[in-house]
């Protein structure tokens, strides 16, 4: 028999095939899966990250910092958000200690770090050394837990009208030569 993968309307965006979004590691052990939200993101409305990360730490309930993961070569990271189906997966990412951890911290270089916003704009991201993300419900460790971790951002979906921008550019460009001028 075929195997055919459903997609369940043809208006919503699917990173991957739900078979890809299975539930449970090699060893049939639960894999944590961590909202990650920023107030910078809300007020910004960002929709998607690119990250040239330094490191990566965690801070638990008692505000200390642990060192999670310092790549070996430049990493970007492309961060996009849960409304688009993406995800990041890790495997071996998370060998801490058992307890309660709520804040994700990306430490960044200086360079190569962009924000989209939700109208299809991008920025180049300076001055930032670090992004905080809250960890929804917080991260619950007690040991012998799963070592892949799935990590979805919470950021703005992409406004509709962002695929006609090129139109709208025009008609504004066309009412500003239109205009009279304020004086005279």
């Amino acid at each position: 028999m075929k195997k055919t993968t459903f997609y369940p309307t043809i208006w919503q965006a699917m990173a991957h095939p739900y078979s890809v979004l299975n539930t449970v590691d090699g060893d049939g052990k639960p894999v944590k899966e961590l909202i990650l939200h920023a107030e910078i993101v809300k007020e910004l409305k960002i929709s998607e990250m690119q990250l040239n990360i330094e490191k990566l730490t965690i801070f638990n309930d008692k505000e200390q910092e642990e060192l999670i993961h310092i790549p070996r070569k430049k990493t970007i990271l492309p961060a996009k958000g849960m409304a688009e189906g993406y995800f990041l997966k890790s495997k071996g990412f998370f060998k801490l200690k058992p307890g309660n951890y709520k804040t994700l911290r990306f430490y960044l270089n200086a360079k190569q770090n962009m924000f989209t916003y939700c109208d299809g704009v991008e920025e180049t991201l300076d001055g930032f050394k670090y992004l905080d993300f809250k960890i929804e419900n917080q991260l619950q460790l007690s040991g012998g837990e799963s070592p892949e971790v799935k990590l979805w951002f919470d950021f703005a979906p992409y406004k509709f009208s962002r695929h006609f921008k090129f139109i709208t550019n025009l008609f504004n460009f066309k009412n500003r030569n239109q205009q009279k001028p304020a004086f005279g």
